[in-house]
Order: structure tokens, then sequence, then C-alpha cells
């Protein structure tokens, strides 16, 4: 059941990119950006759930970049795959927060839920070697909706 909707994800992520690098590329080989090609890749933002704030401040980005034409004359698409990743880096920035900061409760509780072999074990021995903190390990192999509820509560 897990692996089906892992597959379910990863497809629709995957549709997602697909539908957003087809835009961005729609706009390489081209002198300039017109307002049709904005359009397209600010709906195909909007379908990727960028949500329409973000969209609209990616695309102002884009049509207010001053792109350097290569040889051709054109724009590069890593001209404007990094004007995308800036302005998303930009978005996100304000919202990043340590999970260390002002801590106060003993003991503090971080939990890290993950398929396997993503990486949790490793960045828990990383988190402990960095902070010089003991982390005690409590392994859930297989939490159902209602035991996370009550572990939330």
């Amino acid at each position: 059941m897990a692996l089906n909707w892992f597959n379910k994800l990863k497809t629709g992520l995957s549709k997602s990119a697909s539908k957003v690098g087809g835009a961005l590329a729609s706009v390489t080989g081209k002198k300039t950006v017109d307002q049709l090609t904005l359009d397209d890749i600010e709906d195909q933002l909007i379908l990727a759930d960028l949500g329409i704030e973000a969209s609209a401040r990616i695309t102002k980005k884009i049509k207010d970049q001053k792109f350097e034409l290569n040889d051709k004359k054109e724009i590069t698409p890593q001209d404007i795959t990094e004007t995308v990743a800036s302005e998303i880096e930009e978005i996100l920035l304000p919202c990043e927060l340590s999970l260390f900061d002002n801590i106060t409760a003993k003991p503090h509780v971080l939990f890290l839920a993950g398929v396997n072999g993503s990486g949790k074990q490793l960045l828990l021995v990383r988190l402990q070697s960095s902070l010089g903190c003991k982390i005690n390990l409590l392994y859930w192999p297989r939490l159902t909706h209602l035991e996370l509820q009550l572990w939330n509560n």
C-alpha cells in the first residue's frame, strides 16, 4: 500500500516537474520573453502547486530579468532556470527556521519520518555530533494514522 502511494506521489511530482520544465523551455531560444509565454509559465507553476502568489512573483522576476543572450542572441535554459531557482530561494528563505534555537524543554522531541534508505539515522548521528548532545532513538516501523495522532497529542 505504501509503495502504491509513493508511486502515485512520484508520478504526480514528475508530471508537475515536466510541465514546469516545458514551460521554462518555451522561453529558451527566444530573444525576449513575451506576455503569452509569461502567462503560460505562470499557469504551469500554478498547476504544479506553487500557488498563485509565488507563481506571479516568479513570472514577474522572469519579466524583469535582463537576460544575457548567447552567441545566437537567444535566452539559454541555464539563465531561465537560475532565475526561477533564485526567486524560489528568496521566497523560501524567510520561512527557514532552526529546530534548535531557544530550546527550553527537556527532553526535546524531534519526530523524523521517511521511507527506508532516506537518511533518517544518518541525520540523527550528524545532529548528535554537531550539537554535542545525546540522542535517544525510538524506532517505530509501522505507524498507523491513529498512532500518529496519539503520538502527536
